[in-house]
């Protein structure tokens, strides 16, 4: 019996890893036209761009992530409480926080250098099941401003754990499944990663969105000026930031970011004009 339940962890390890390598396939189903920036081919969605059939051979050492994703994945059913996802673009996961605590992790597919991922604090504002095709069992879409992302599955499992989408989320789709009905609509999603390129507008004003106001909001909080949600809108609460971080600078307090503010946050960089 000792024997036995030394051997249990070893067991789960090797079934974690043959259902990561084994994938599984997508149900059948015509996918919605919708895209994150890019266009896409007839039939085929724009978050399912991935590597050629046959590029899933994958090392070991590059299967221990995997290990750990599913071994907490086999856990208990998650408790009641305050839901947040955390996606993770370096270490490609995505992790179910209740009340705090970490209780699912499951491997992802992120966008590649050329369609990056987004980064910035979101929330879950749509959910939907059985698109098929690229988008797989379920979807979990995102209020990201510039774009339409989320996470959902795959017809192609053996992209997940890479970059190869056009900025959407992939998991295998019983990943997905198990996922879906713990995260209702409002749920909070933090993606982290590296700051997203970007060139500095001669203003910011309320209205104004993408992925340089991202970045702006997260200046804001460094300099210890509190935005609500850094998710690319300049809304009232970047506004009030605004102003506040004016006021402590000696600026007119007109709650809209031009260049000296810019400077001072260290949002704007030597050599940057701001011509936008």
């Amino acid at each position: 019996m000792r024997c036995a339940r030394a051997r249990l962890p070893l067991l789960l390890a090797l079934l974690a890893a043959a259902a990561v390598v084994a994938g599984d396939p997508a149900p059948s189903g015509a996918a919605p036209v919708v895209g994150d920036g890019a266009a896409s081919a007839p039939g085929e969605p724009v978050c399912g761009a991935g590597l050629p059939p046959g590029a899933g051979a994958v090392s070991f050492a590059g299967l221990v992530p995997y290990f750990l994703a599913r071994m907490l994945s086999l856990a208990a059913p998650p408790p009641p409480g305050d839901r947040l996802l955390v996606i993770d673009i370096a270490e490609r996961h995505v992790t179910l926080y209740v009340d705090g605590r970490p209780v699912r992790r499951y491997p992802v597919a992120v966008g590649t250098p050329e369609d990056p991922s987004p980064v910035g604090e979101f929330r879950v504002v749509h959910k939907d099941r059985d698109w098929g095709g690229g988008f797989g069992a379920r979807w979990i879409g995102l209020d990201v401003p510039w774009g339409i992302y989320g996470l959902h599955g795959t017809n192609k499992p053996y992209t997940v754990g890479t970059r190869a989408s056009h900025g959407c989320f992939r998991m295998y789709n019983r990943d997905v499944i198990a996922l879906f009905p713990e995260v209702p609509i409002g749920t909070p999603v933090h993606i982290v990663g590296p700051e997203p390129a970007y060139w500095p507008r001669a203003l910011y004003r309320p209205g104004a969105s993408g992925r340089d106001v991202v970045v702006l909001q997260f200046r804001l909080r460094q300099a210890g000026f509190p935005v609500r949600q850094a998710g690319g809108r300049y809304d009232e609460s970047t506004q009030a930031a605004v102003r506040a971080a004016q006021s402590f600078f000696g600026l007119a307090a007109t709650g809209e970011a031009a260049a000296d503010l810019q400077w001072l946050l260290g949002f704007r960089h030597e050599g940057e004009a701001g011509s936008r």
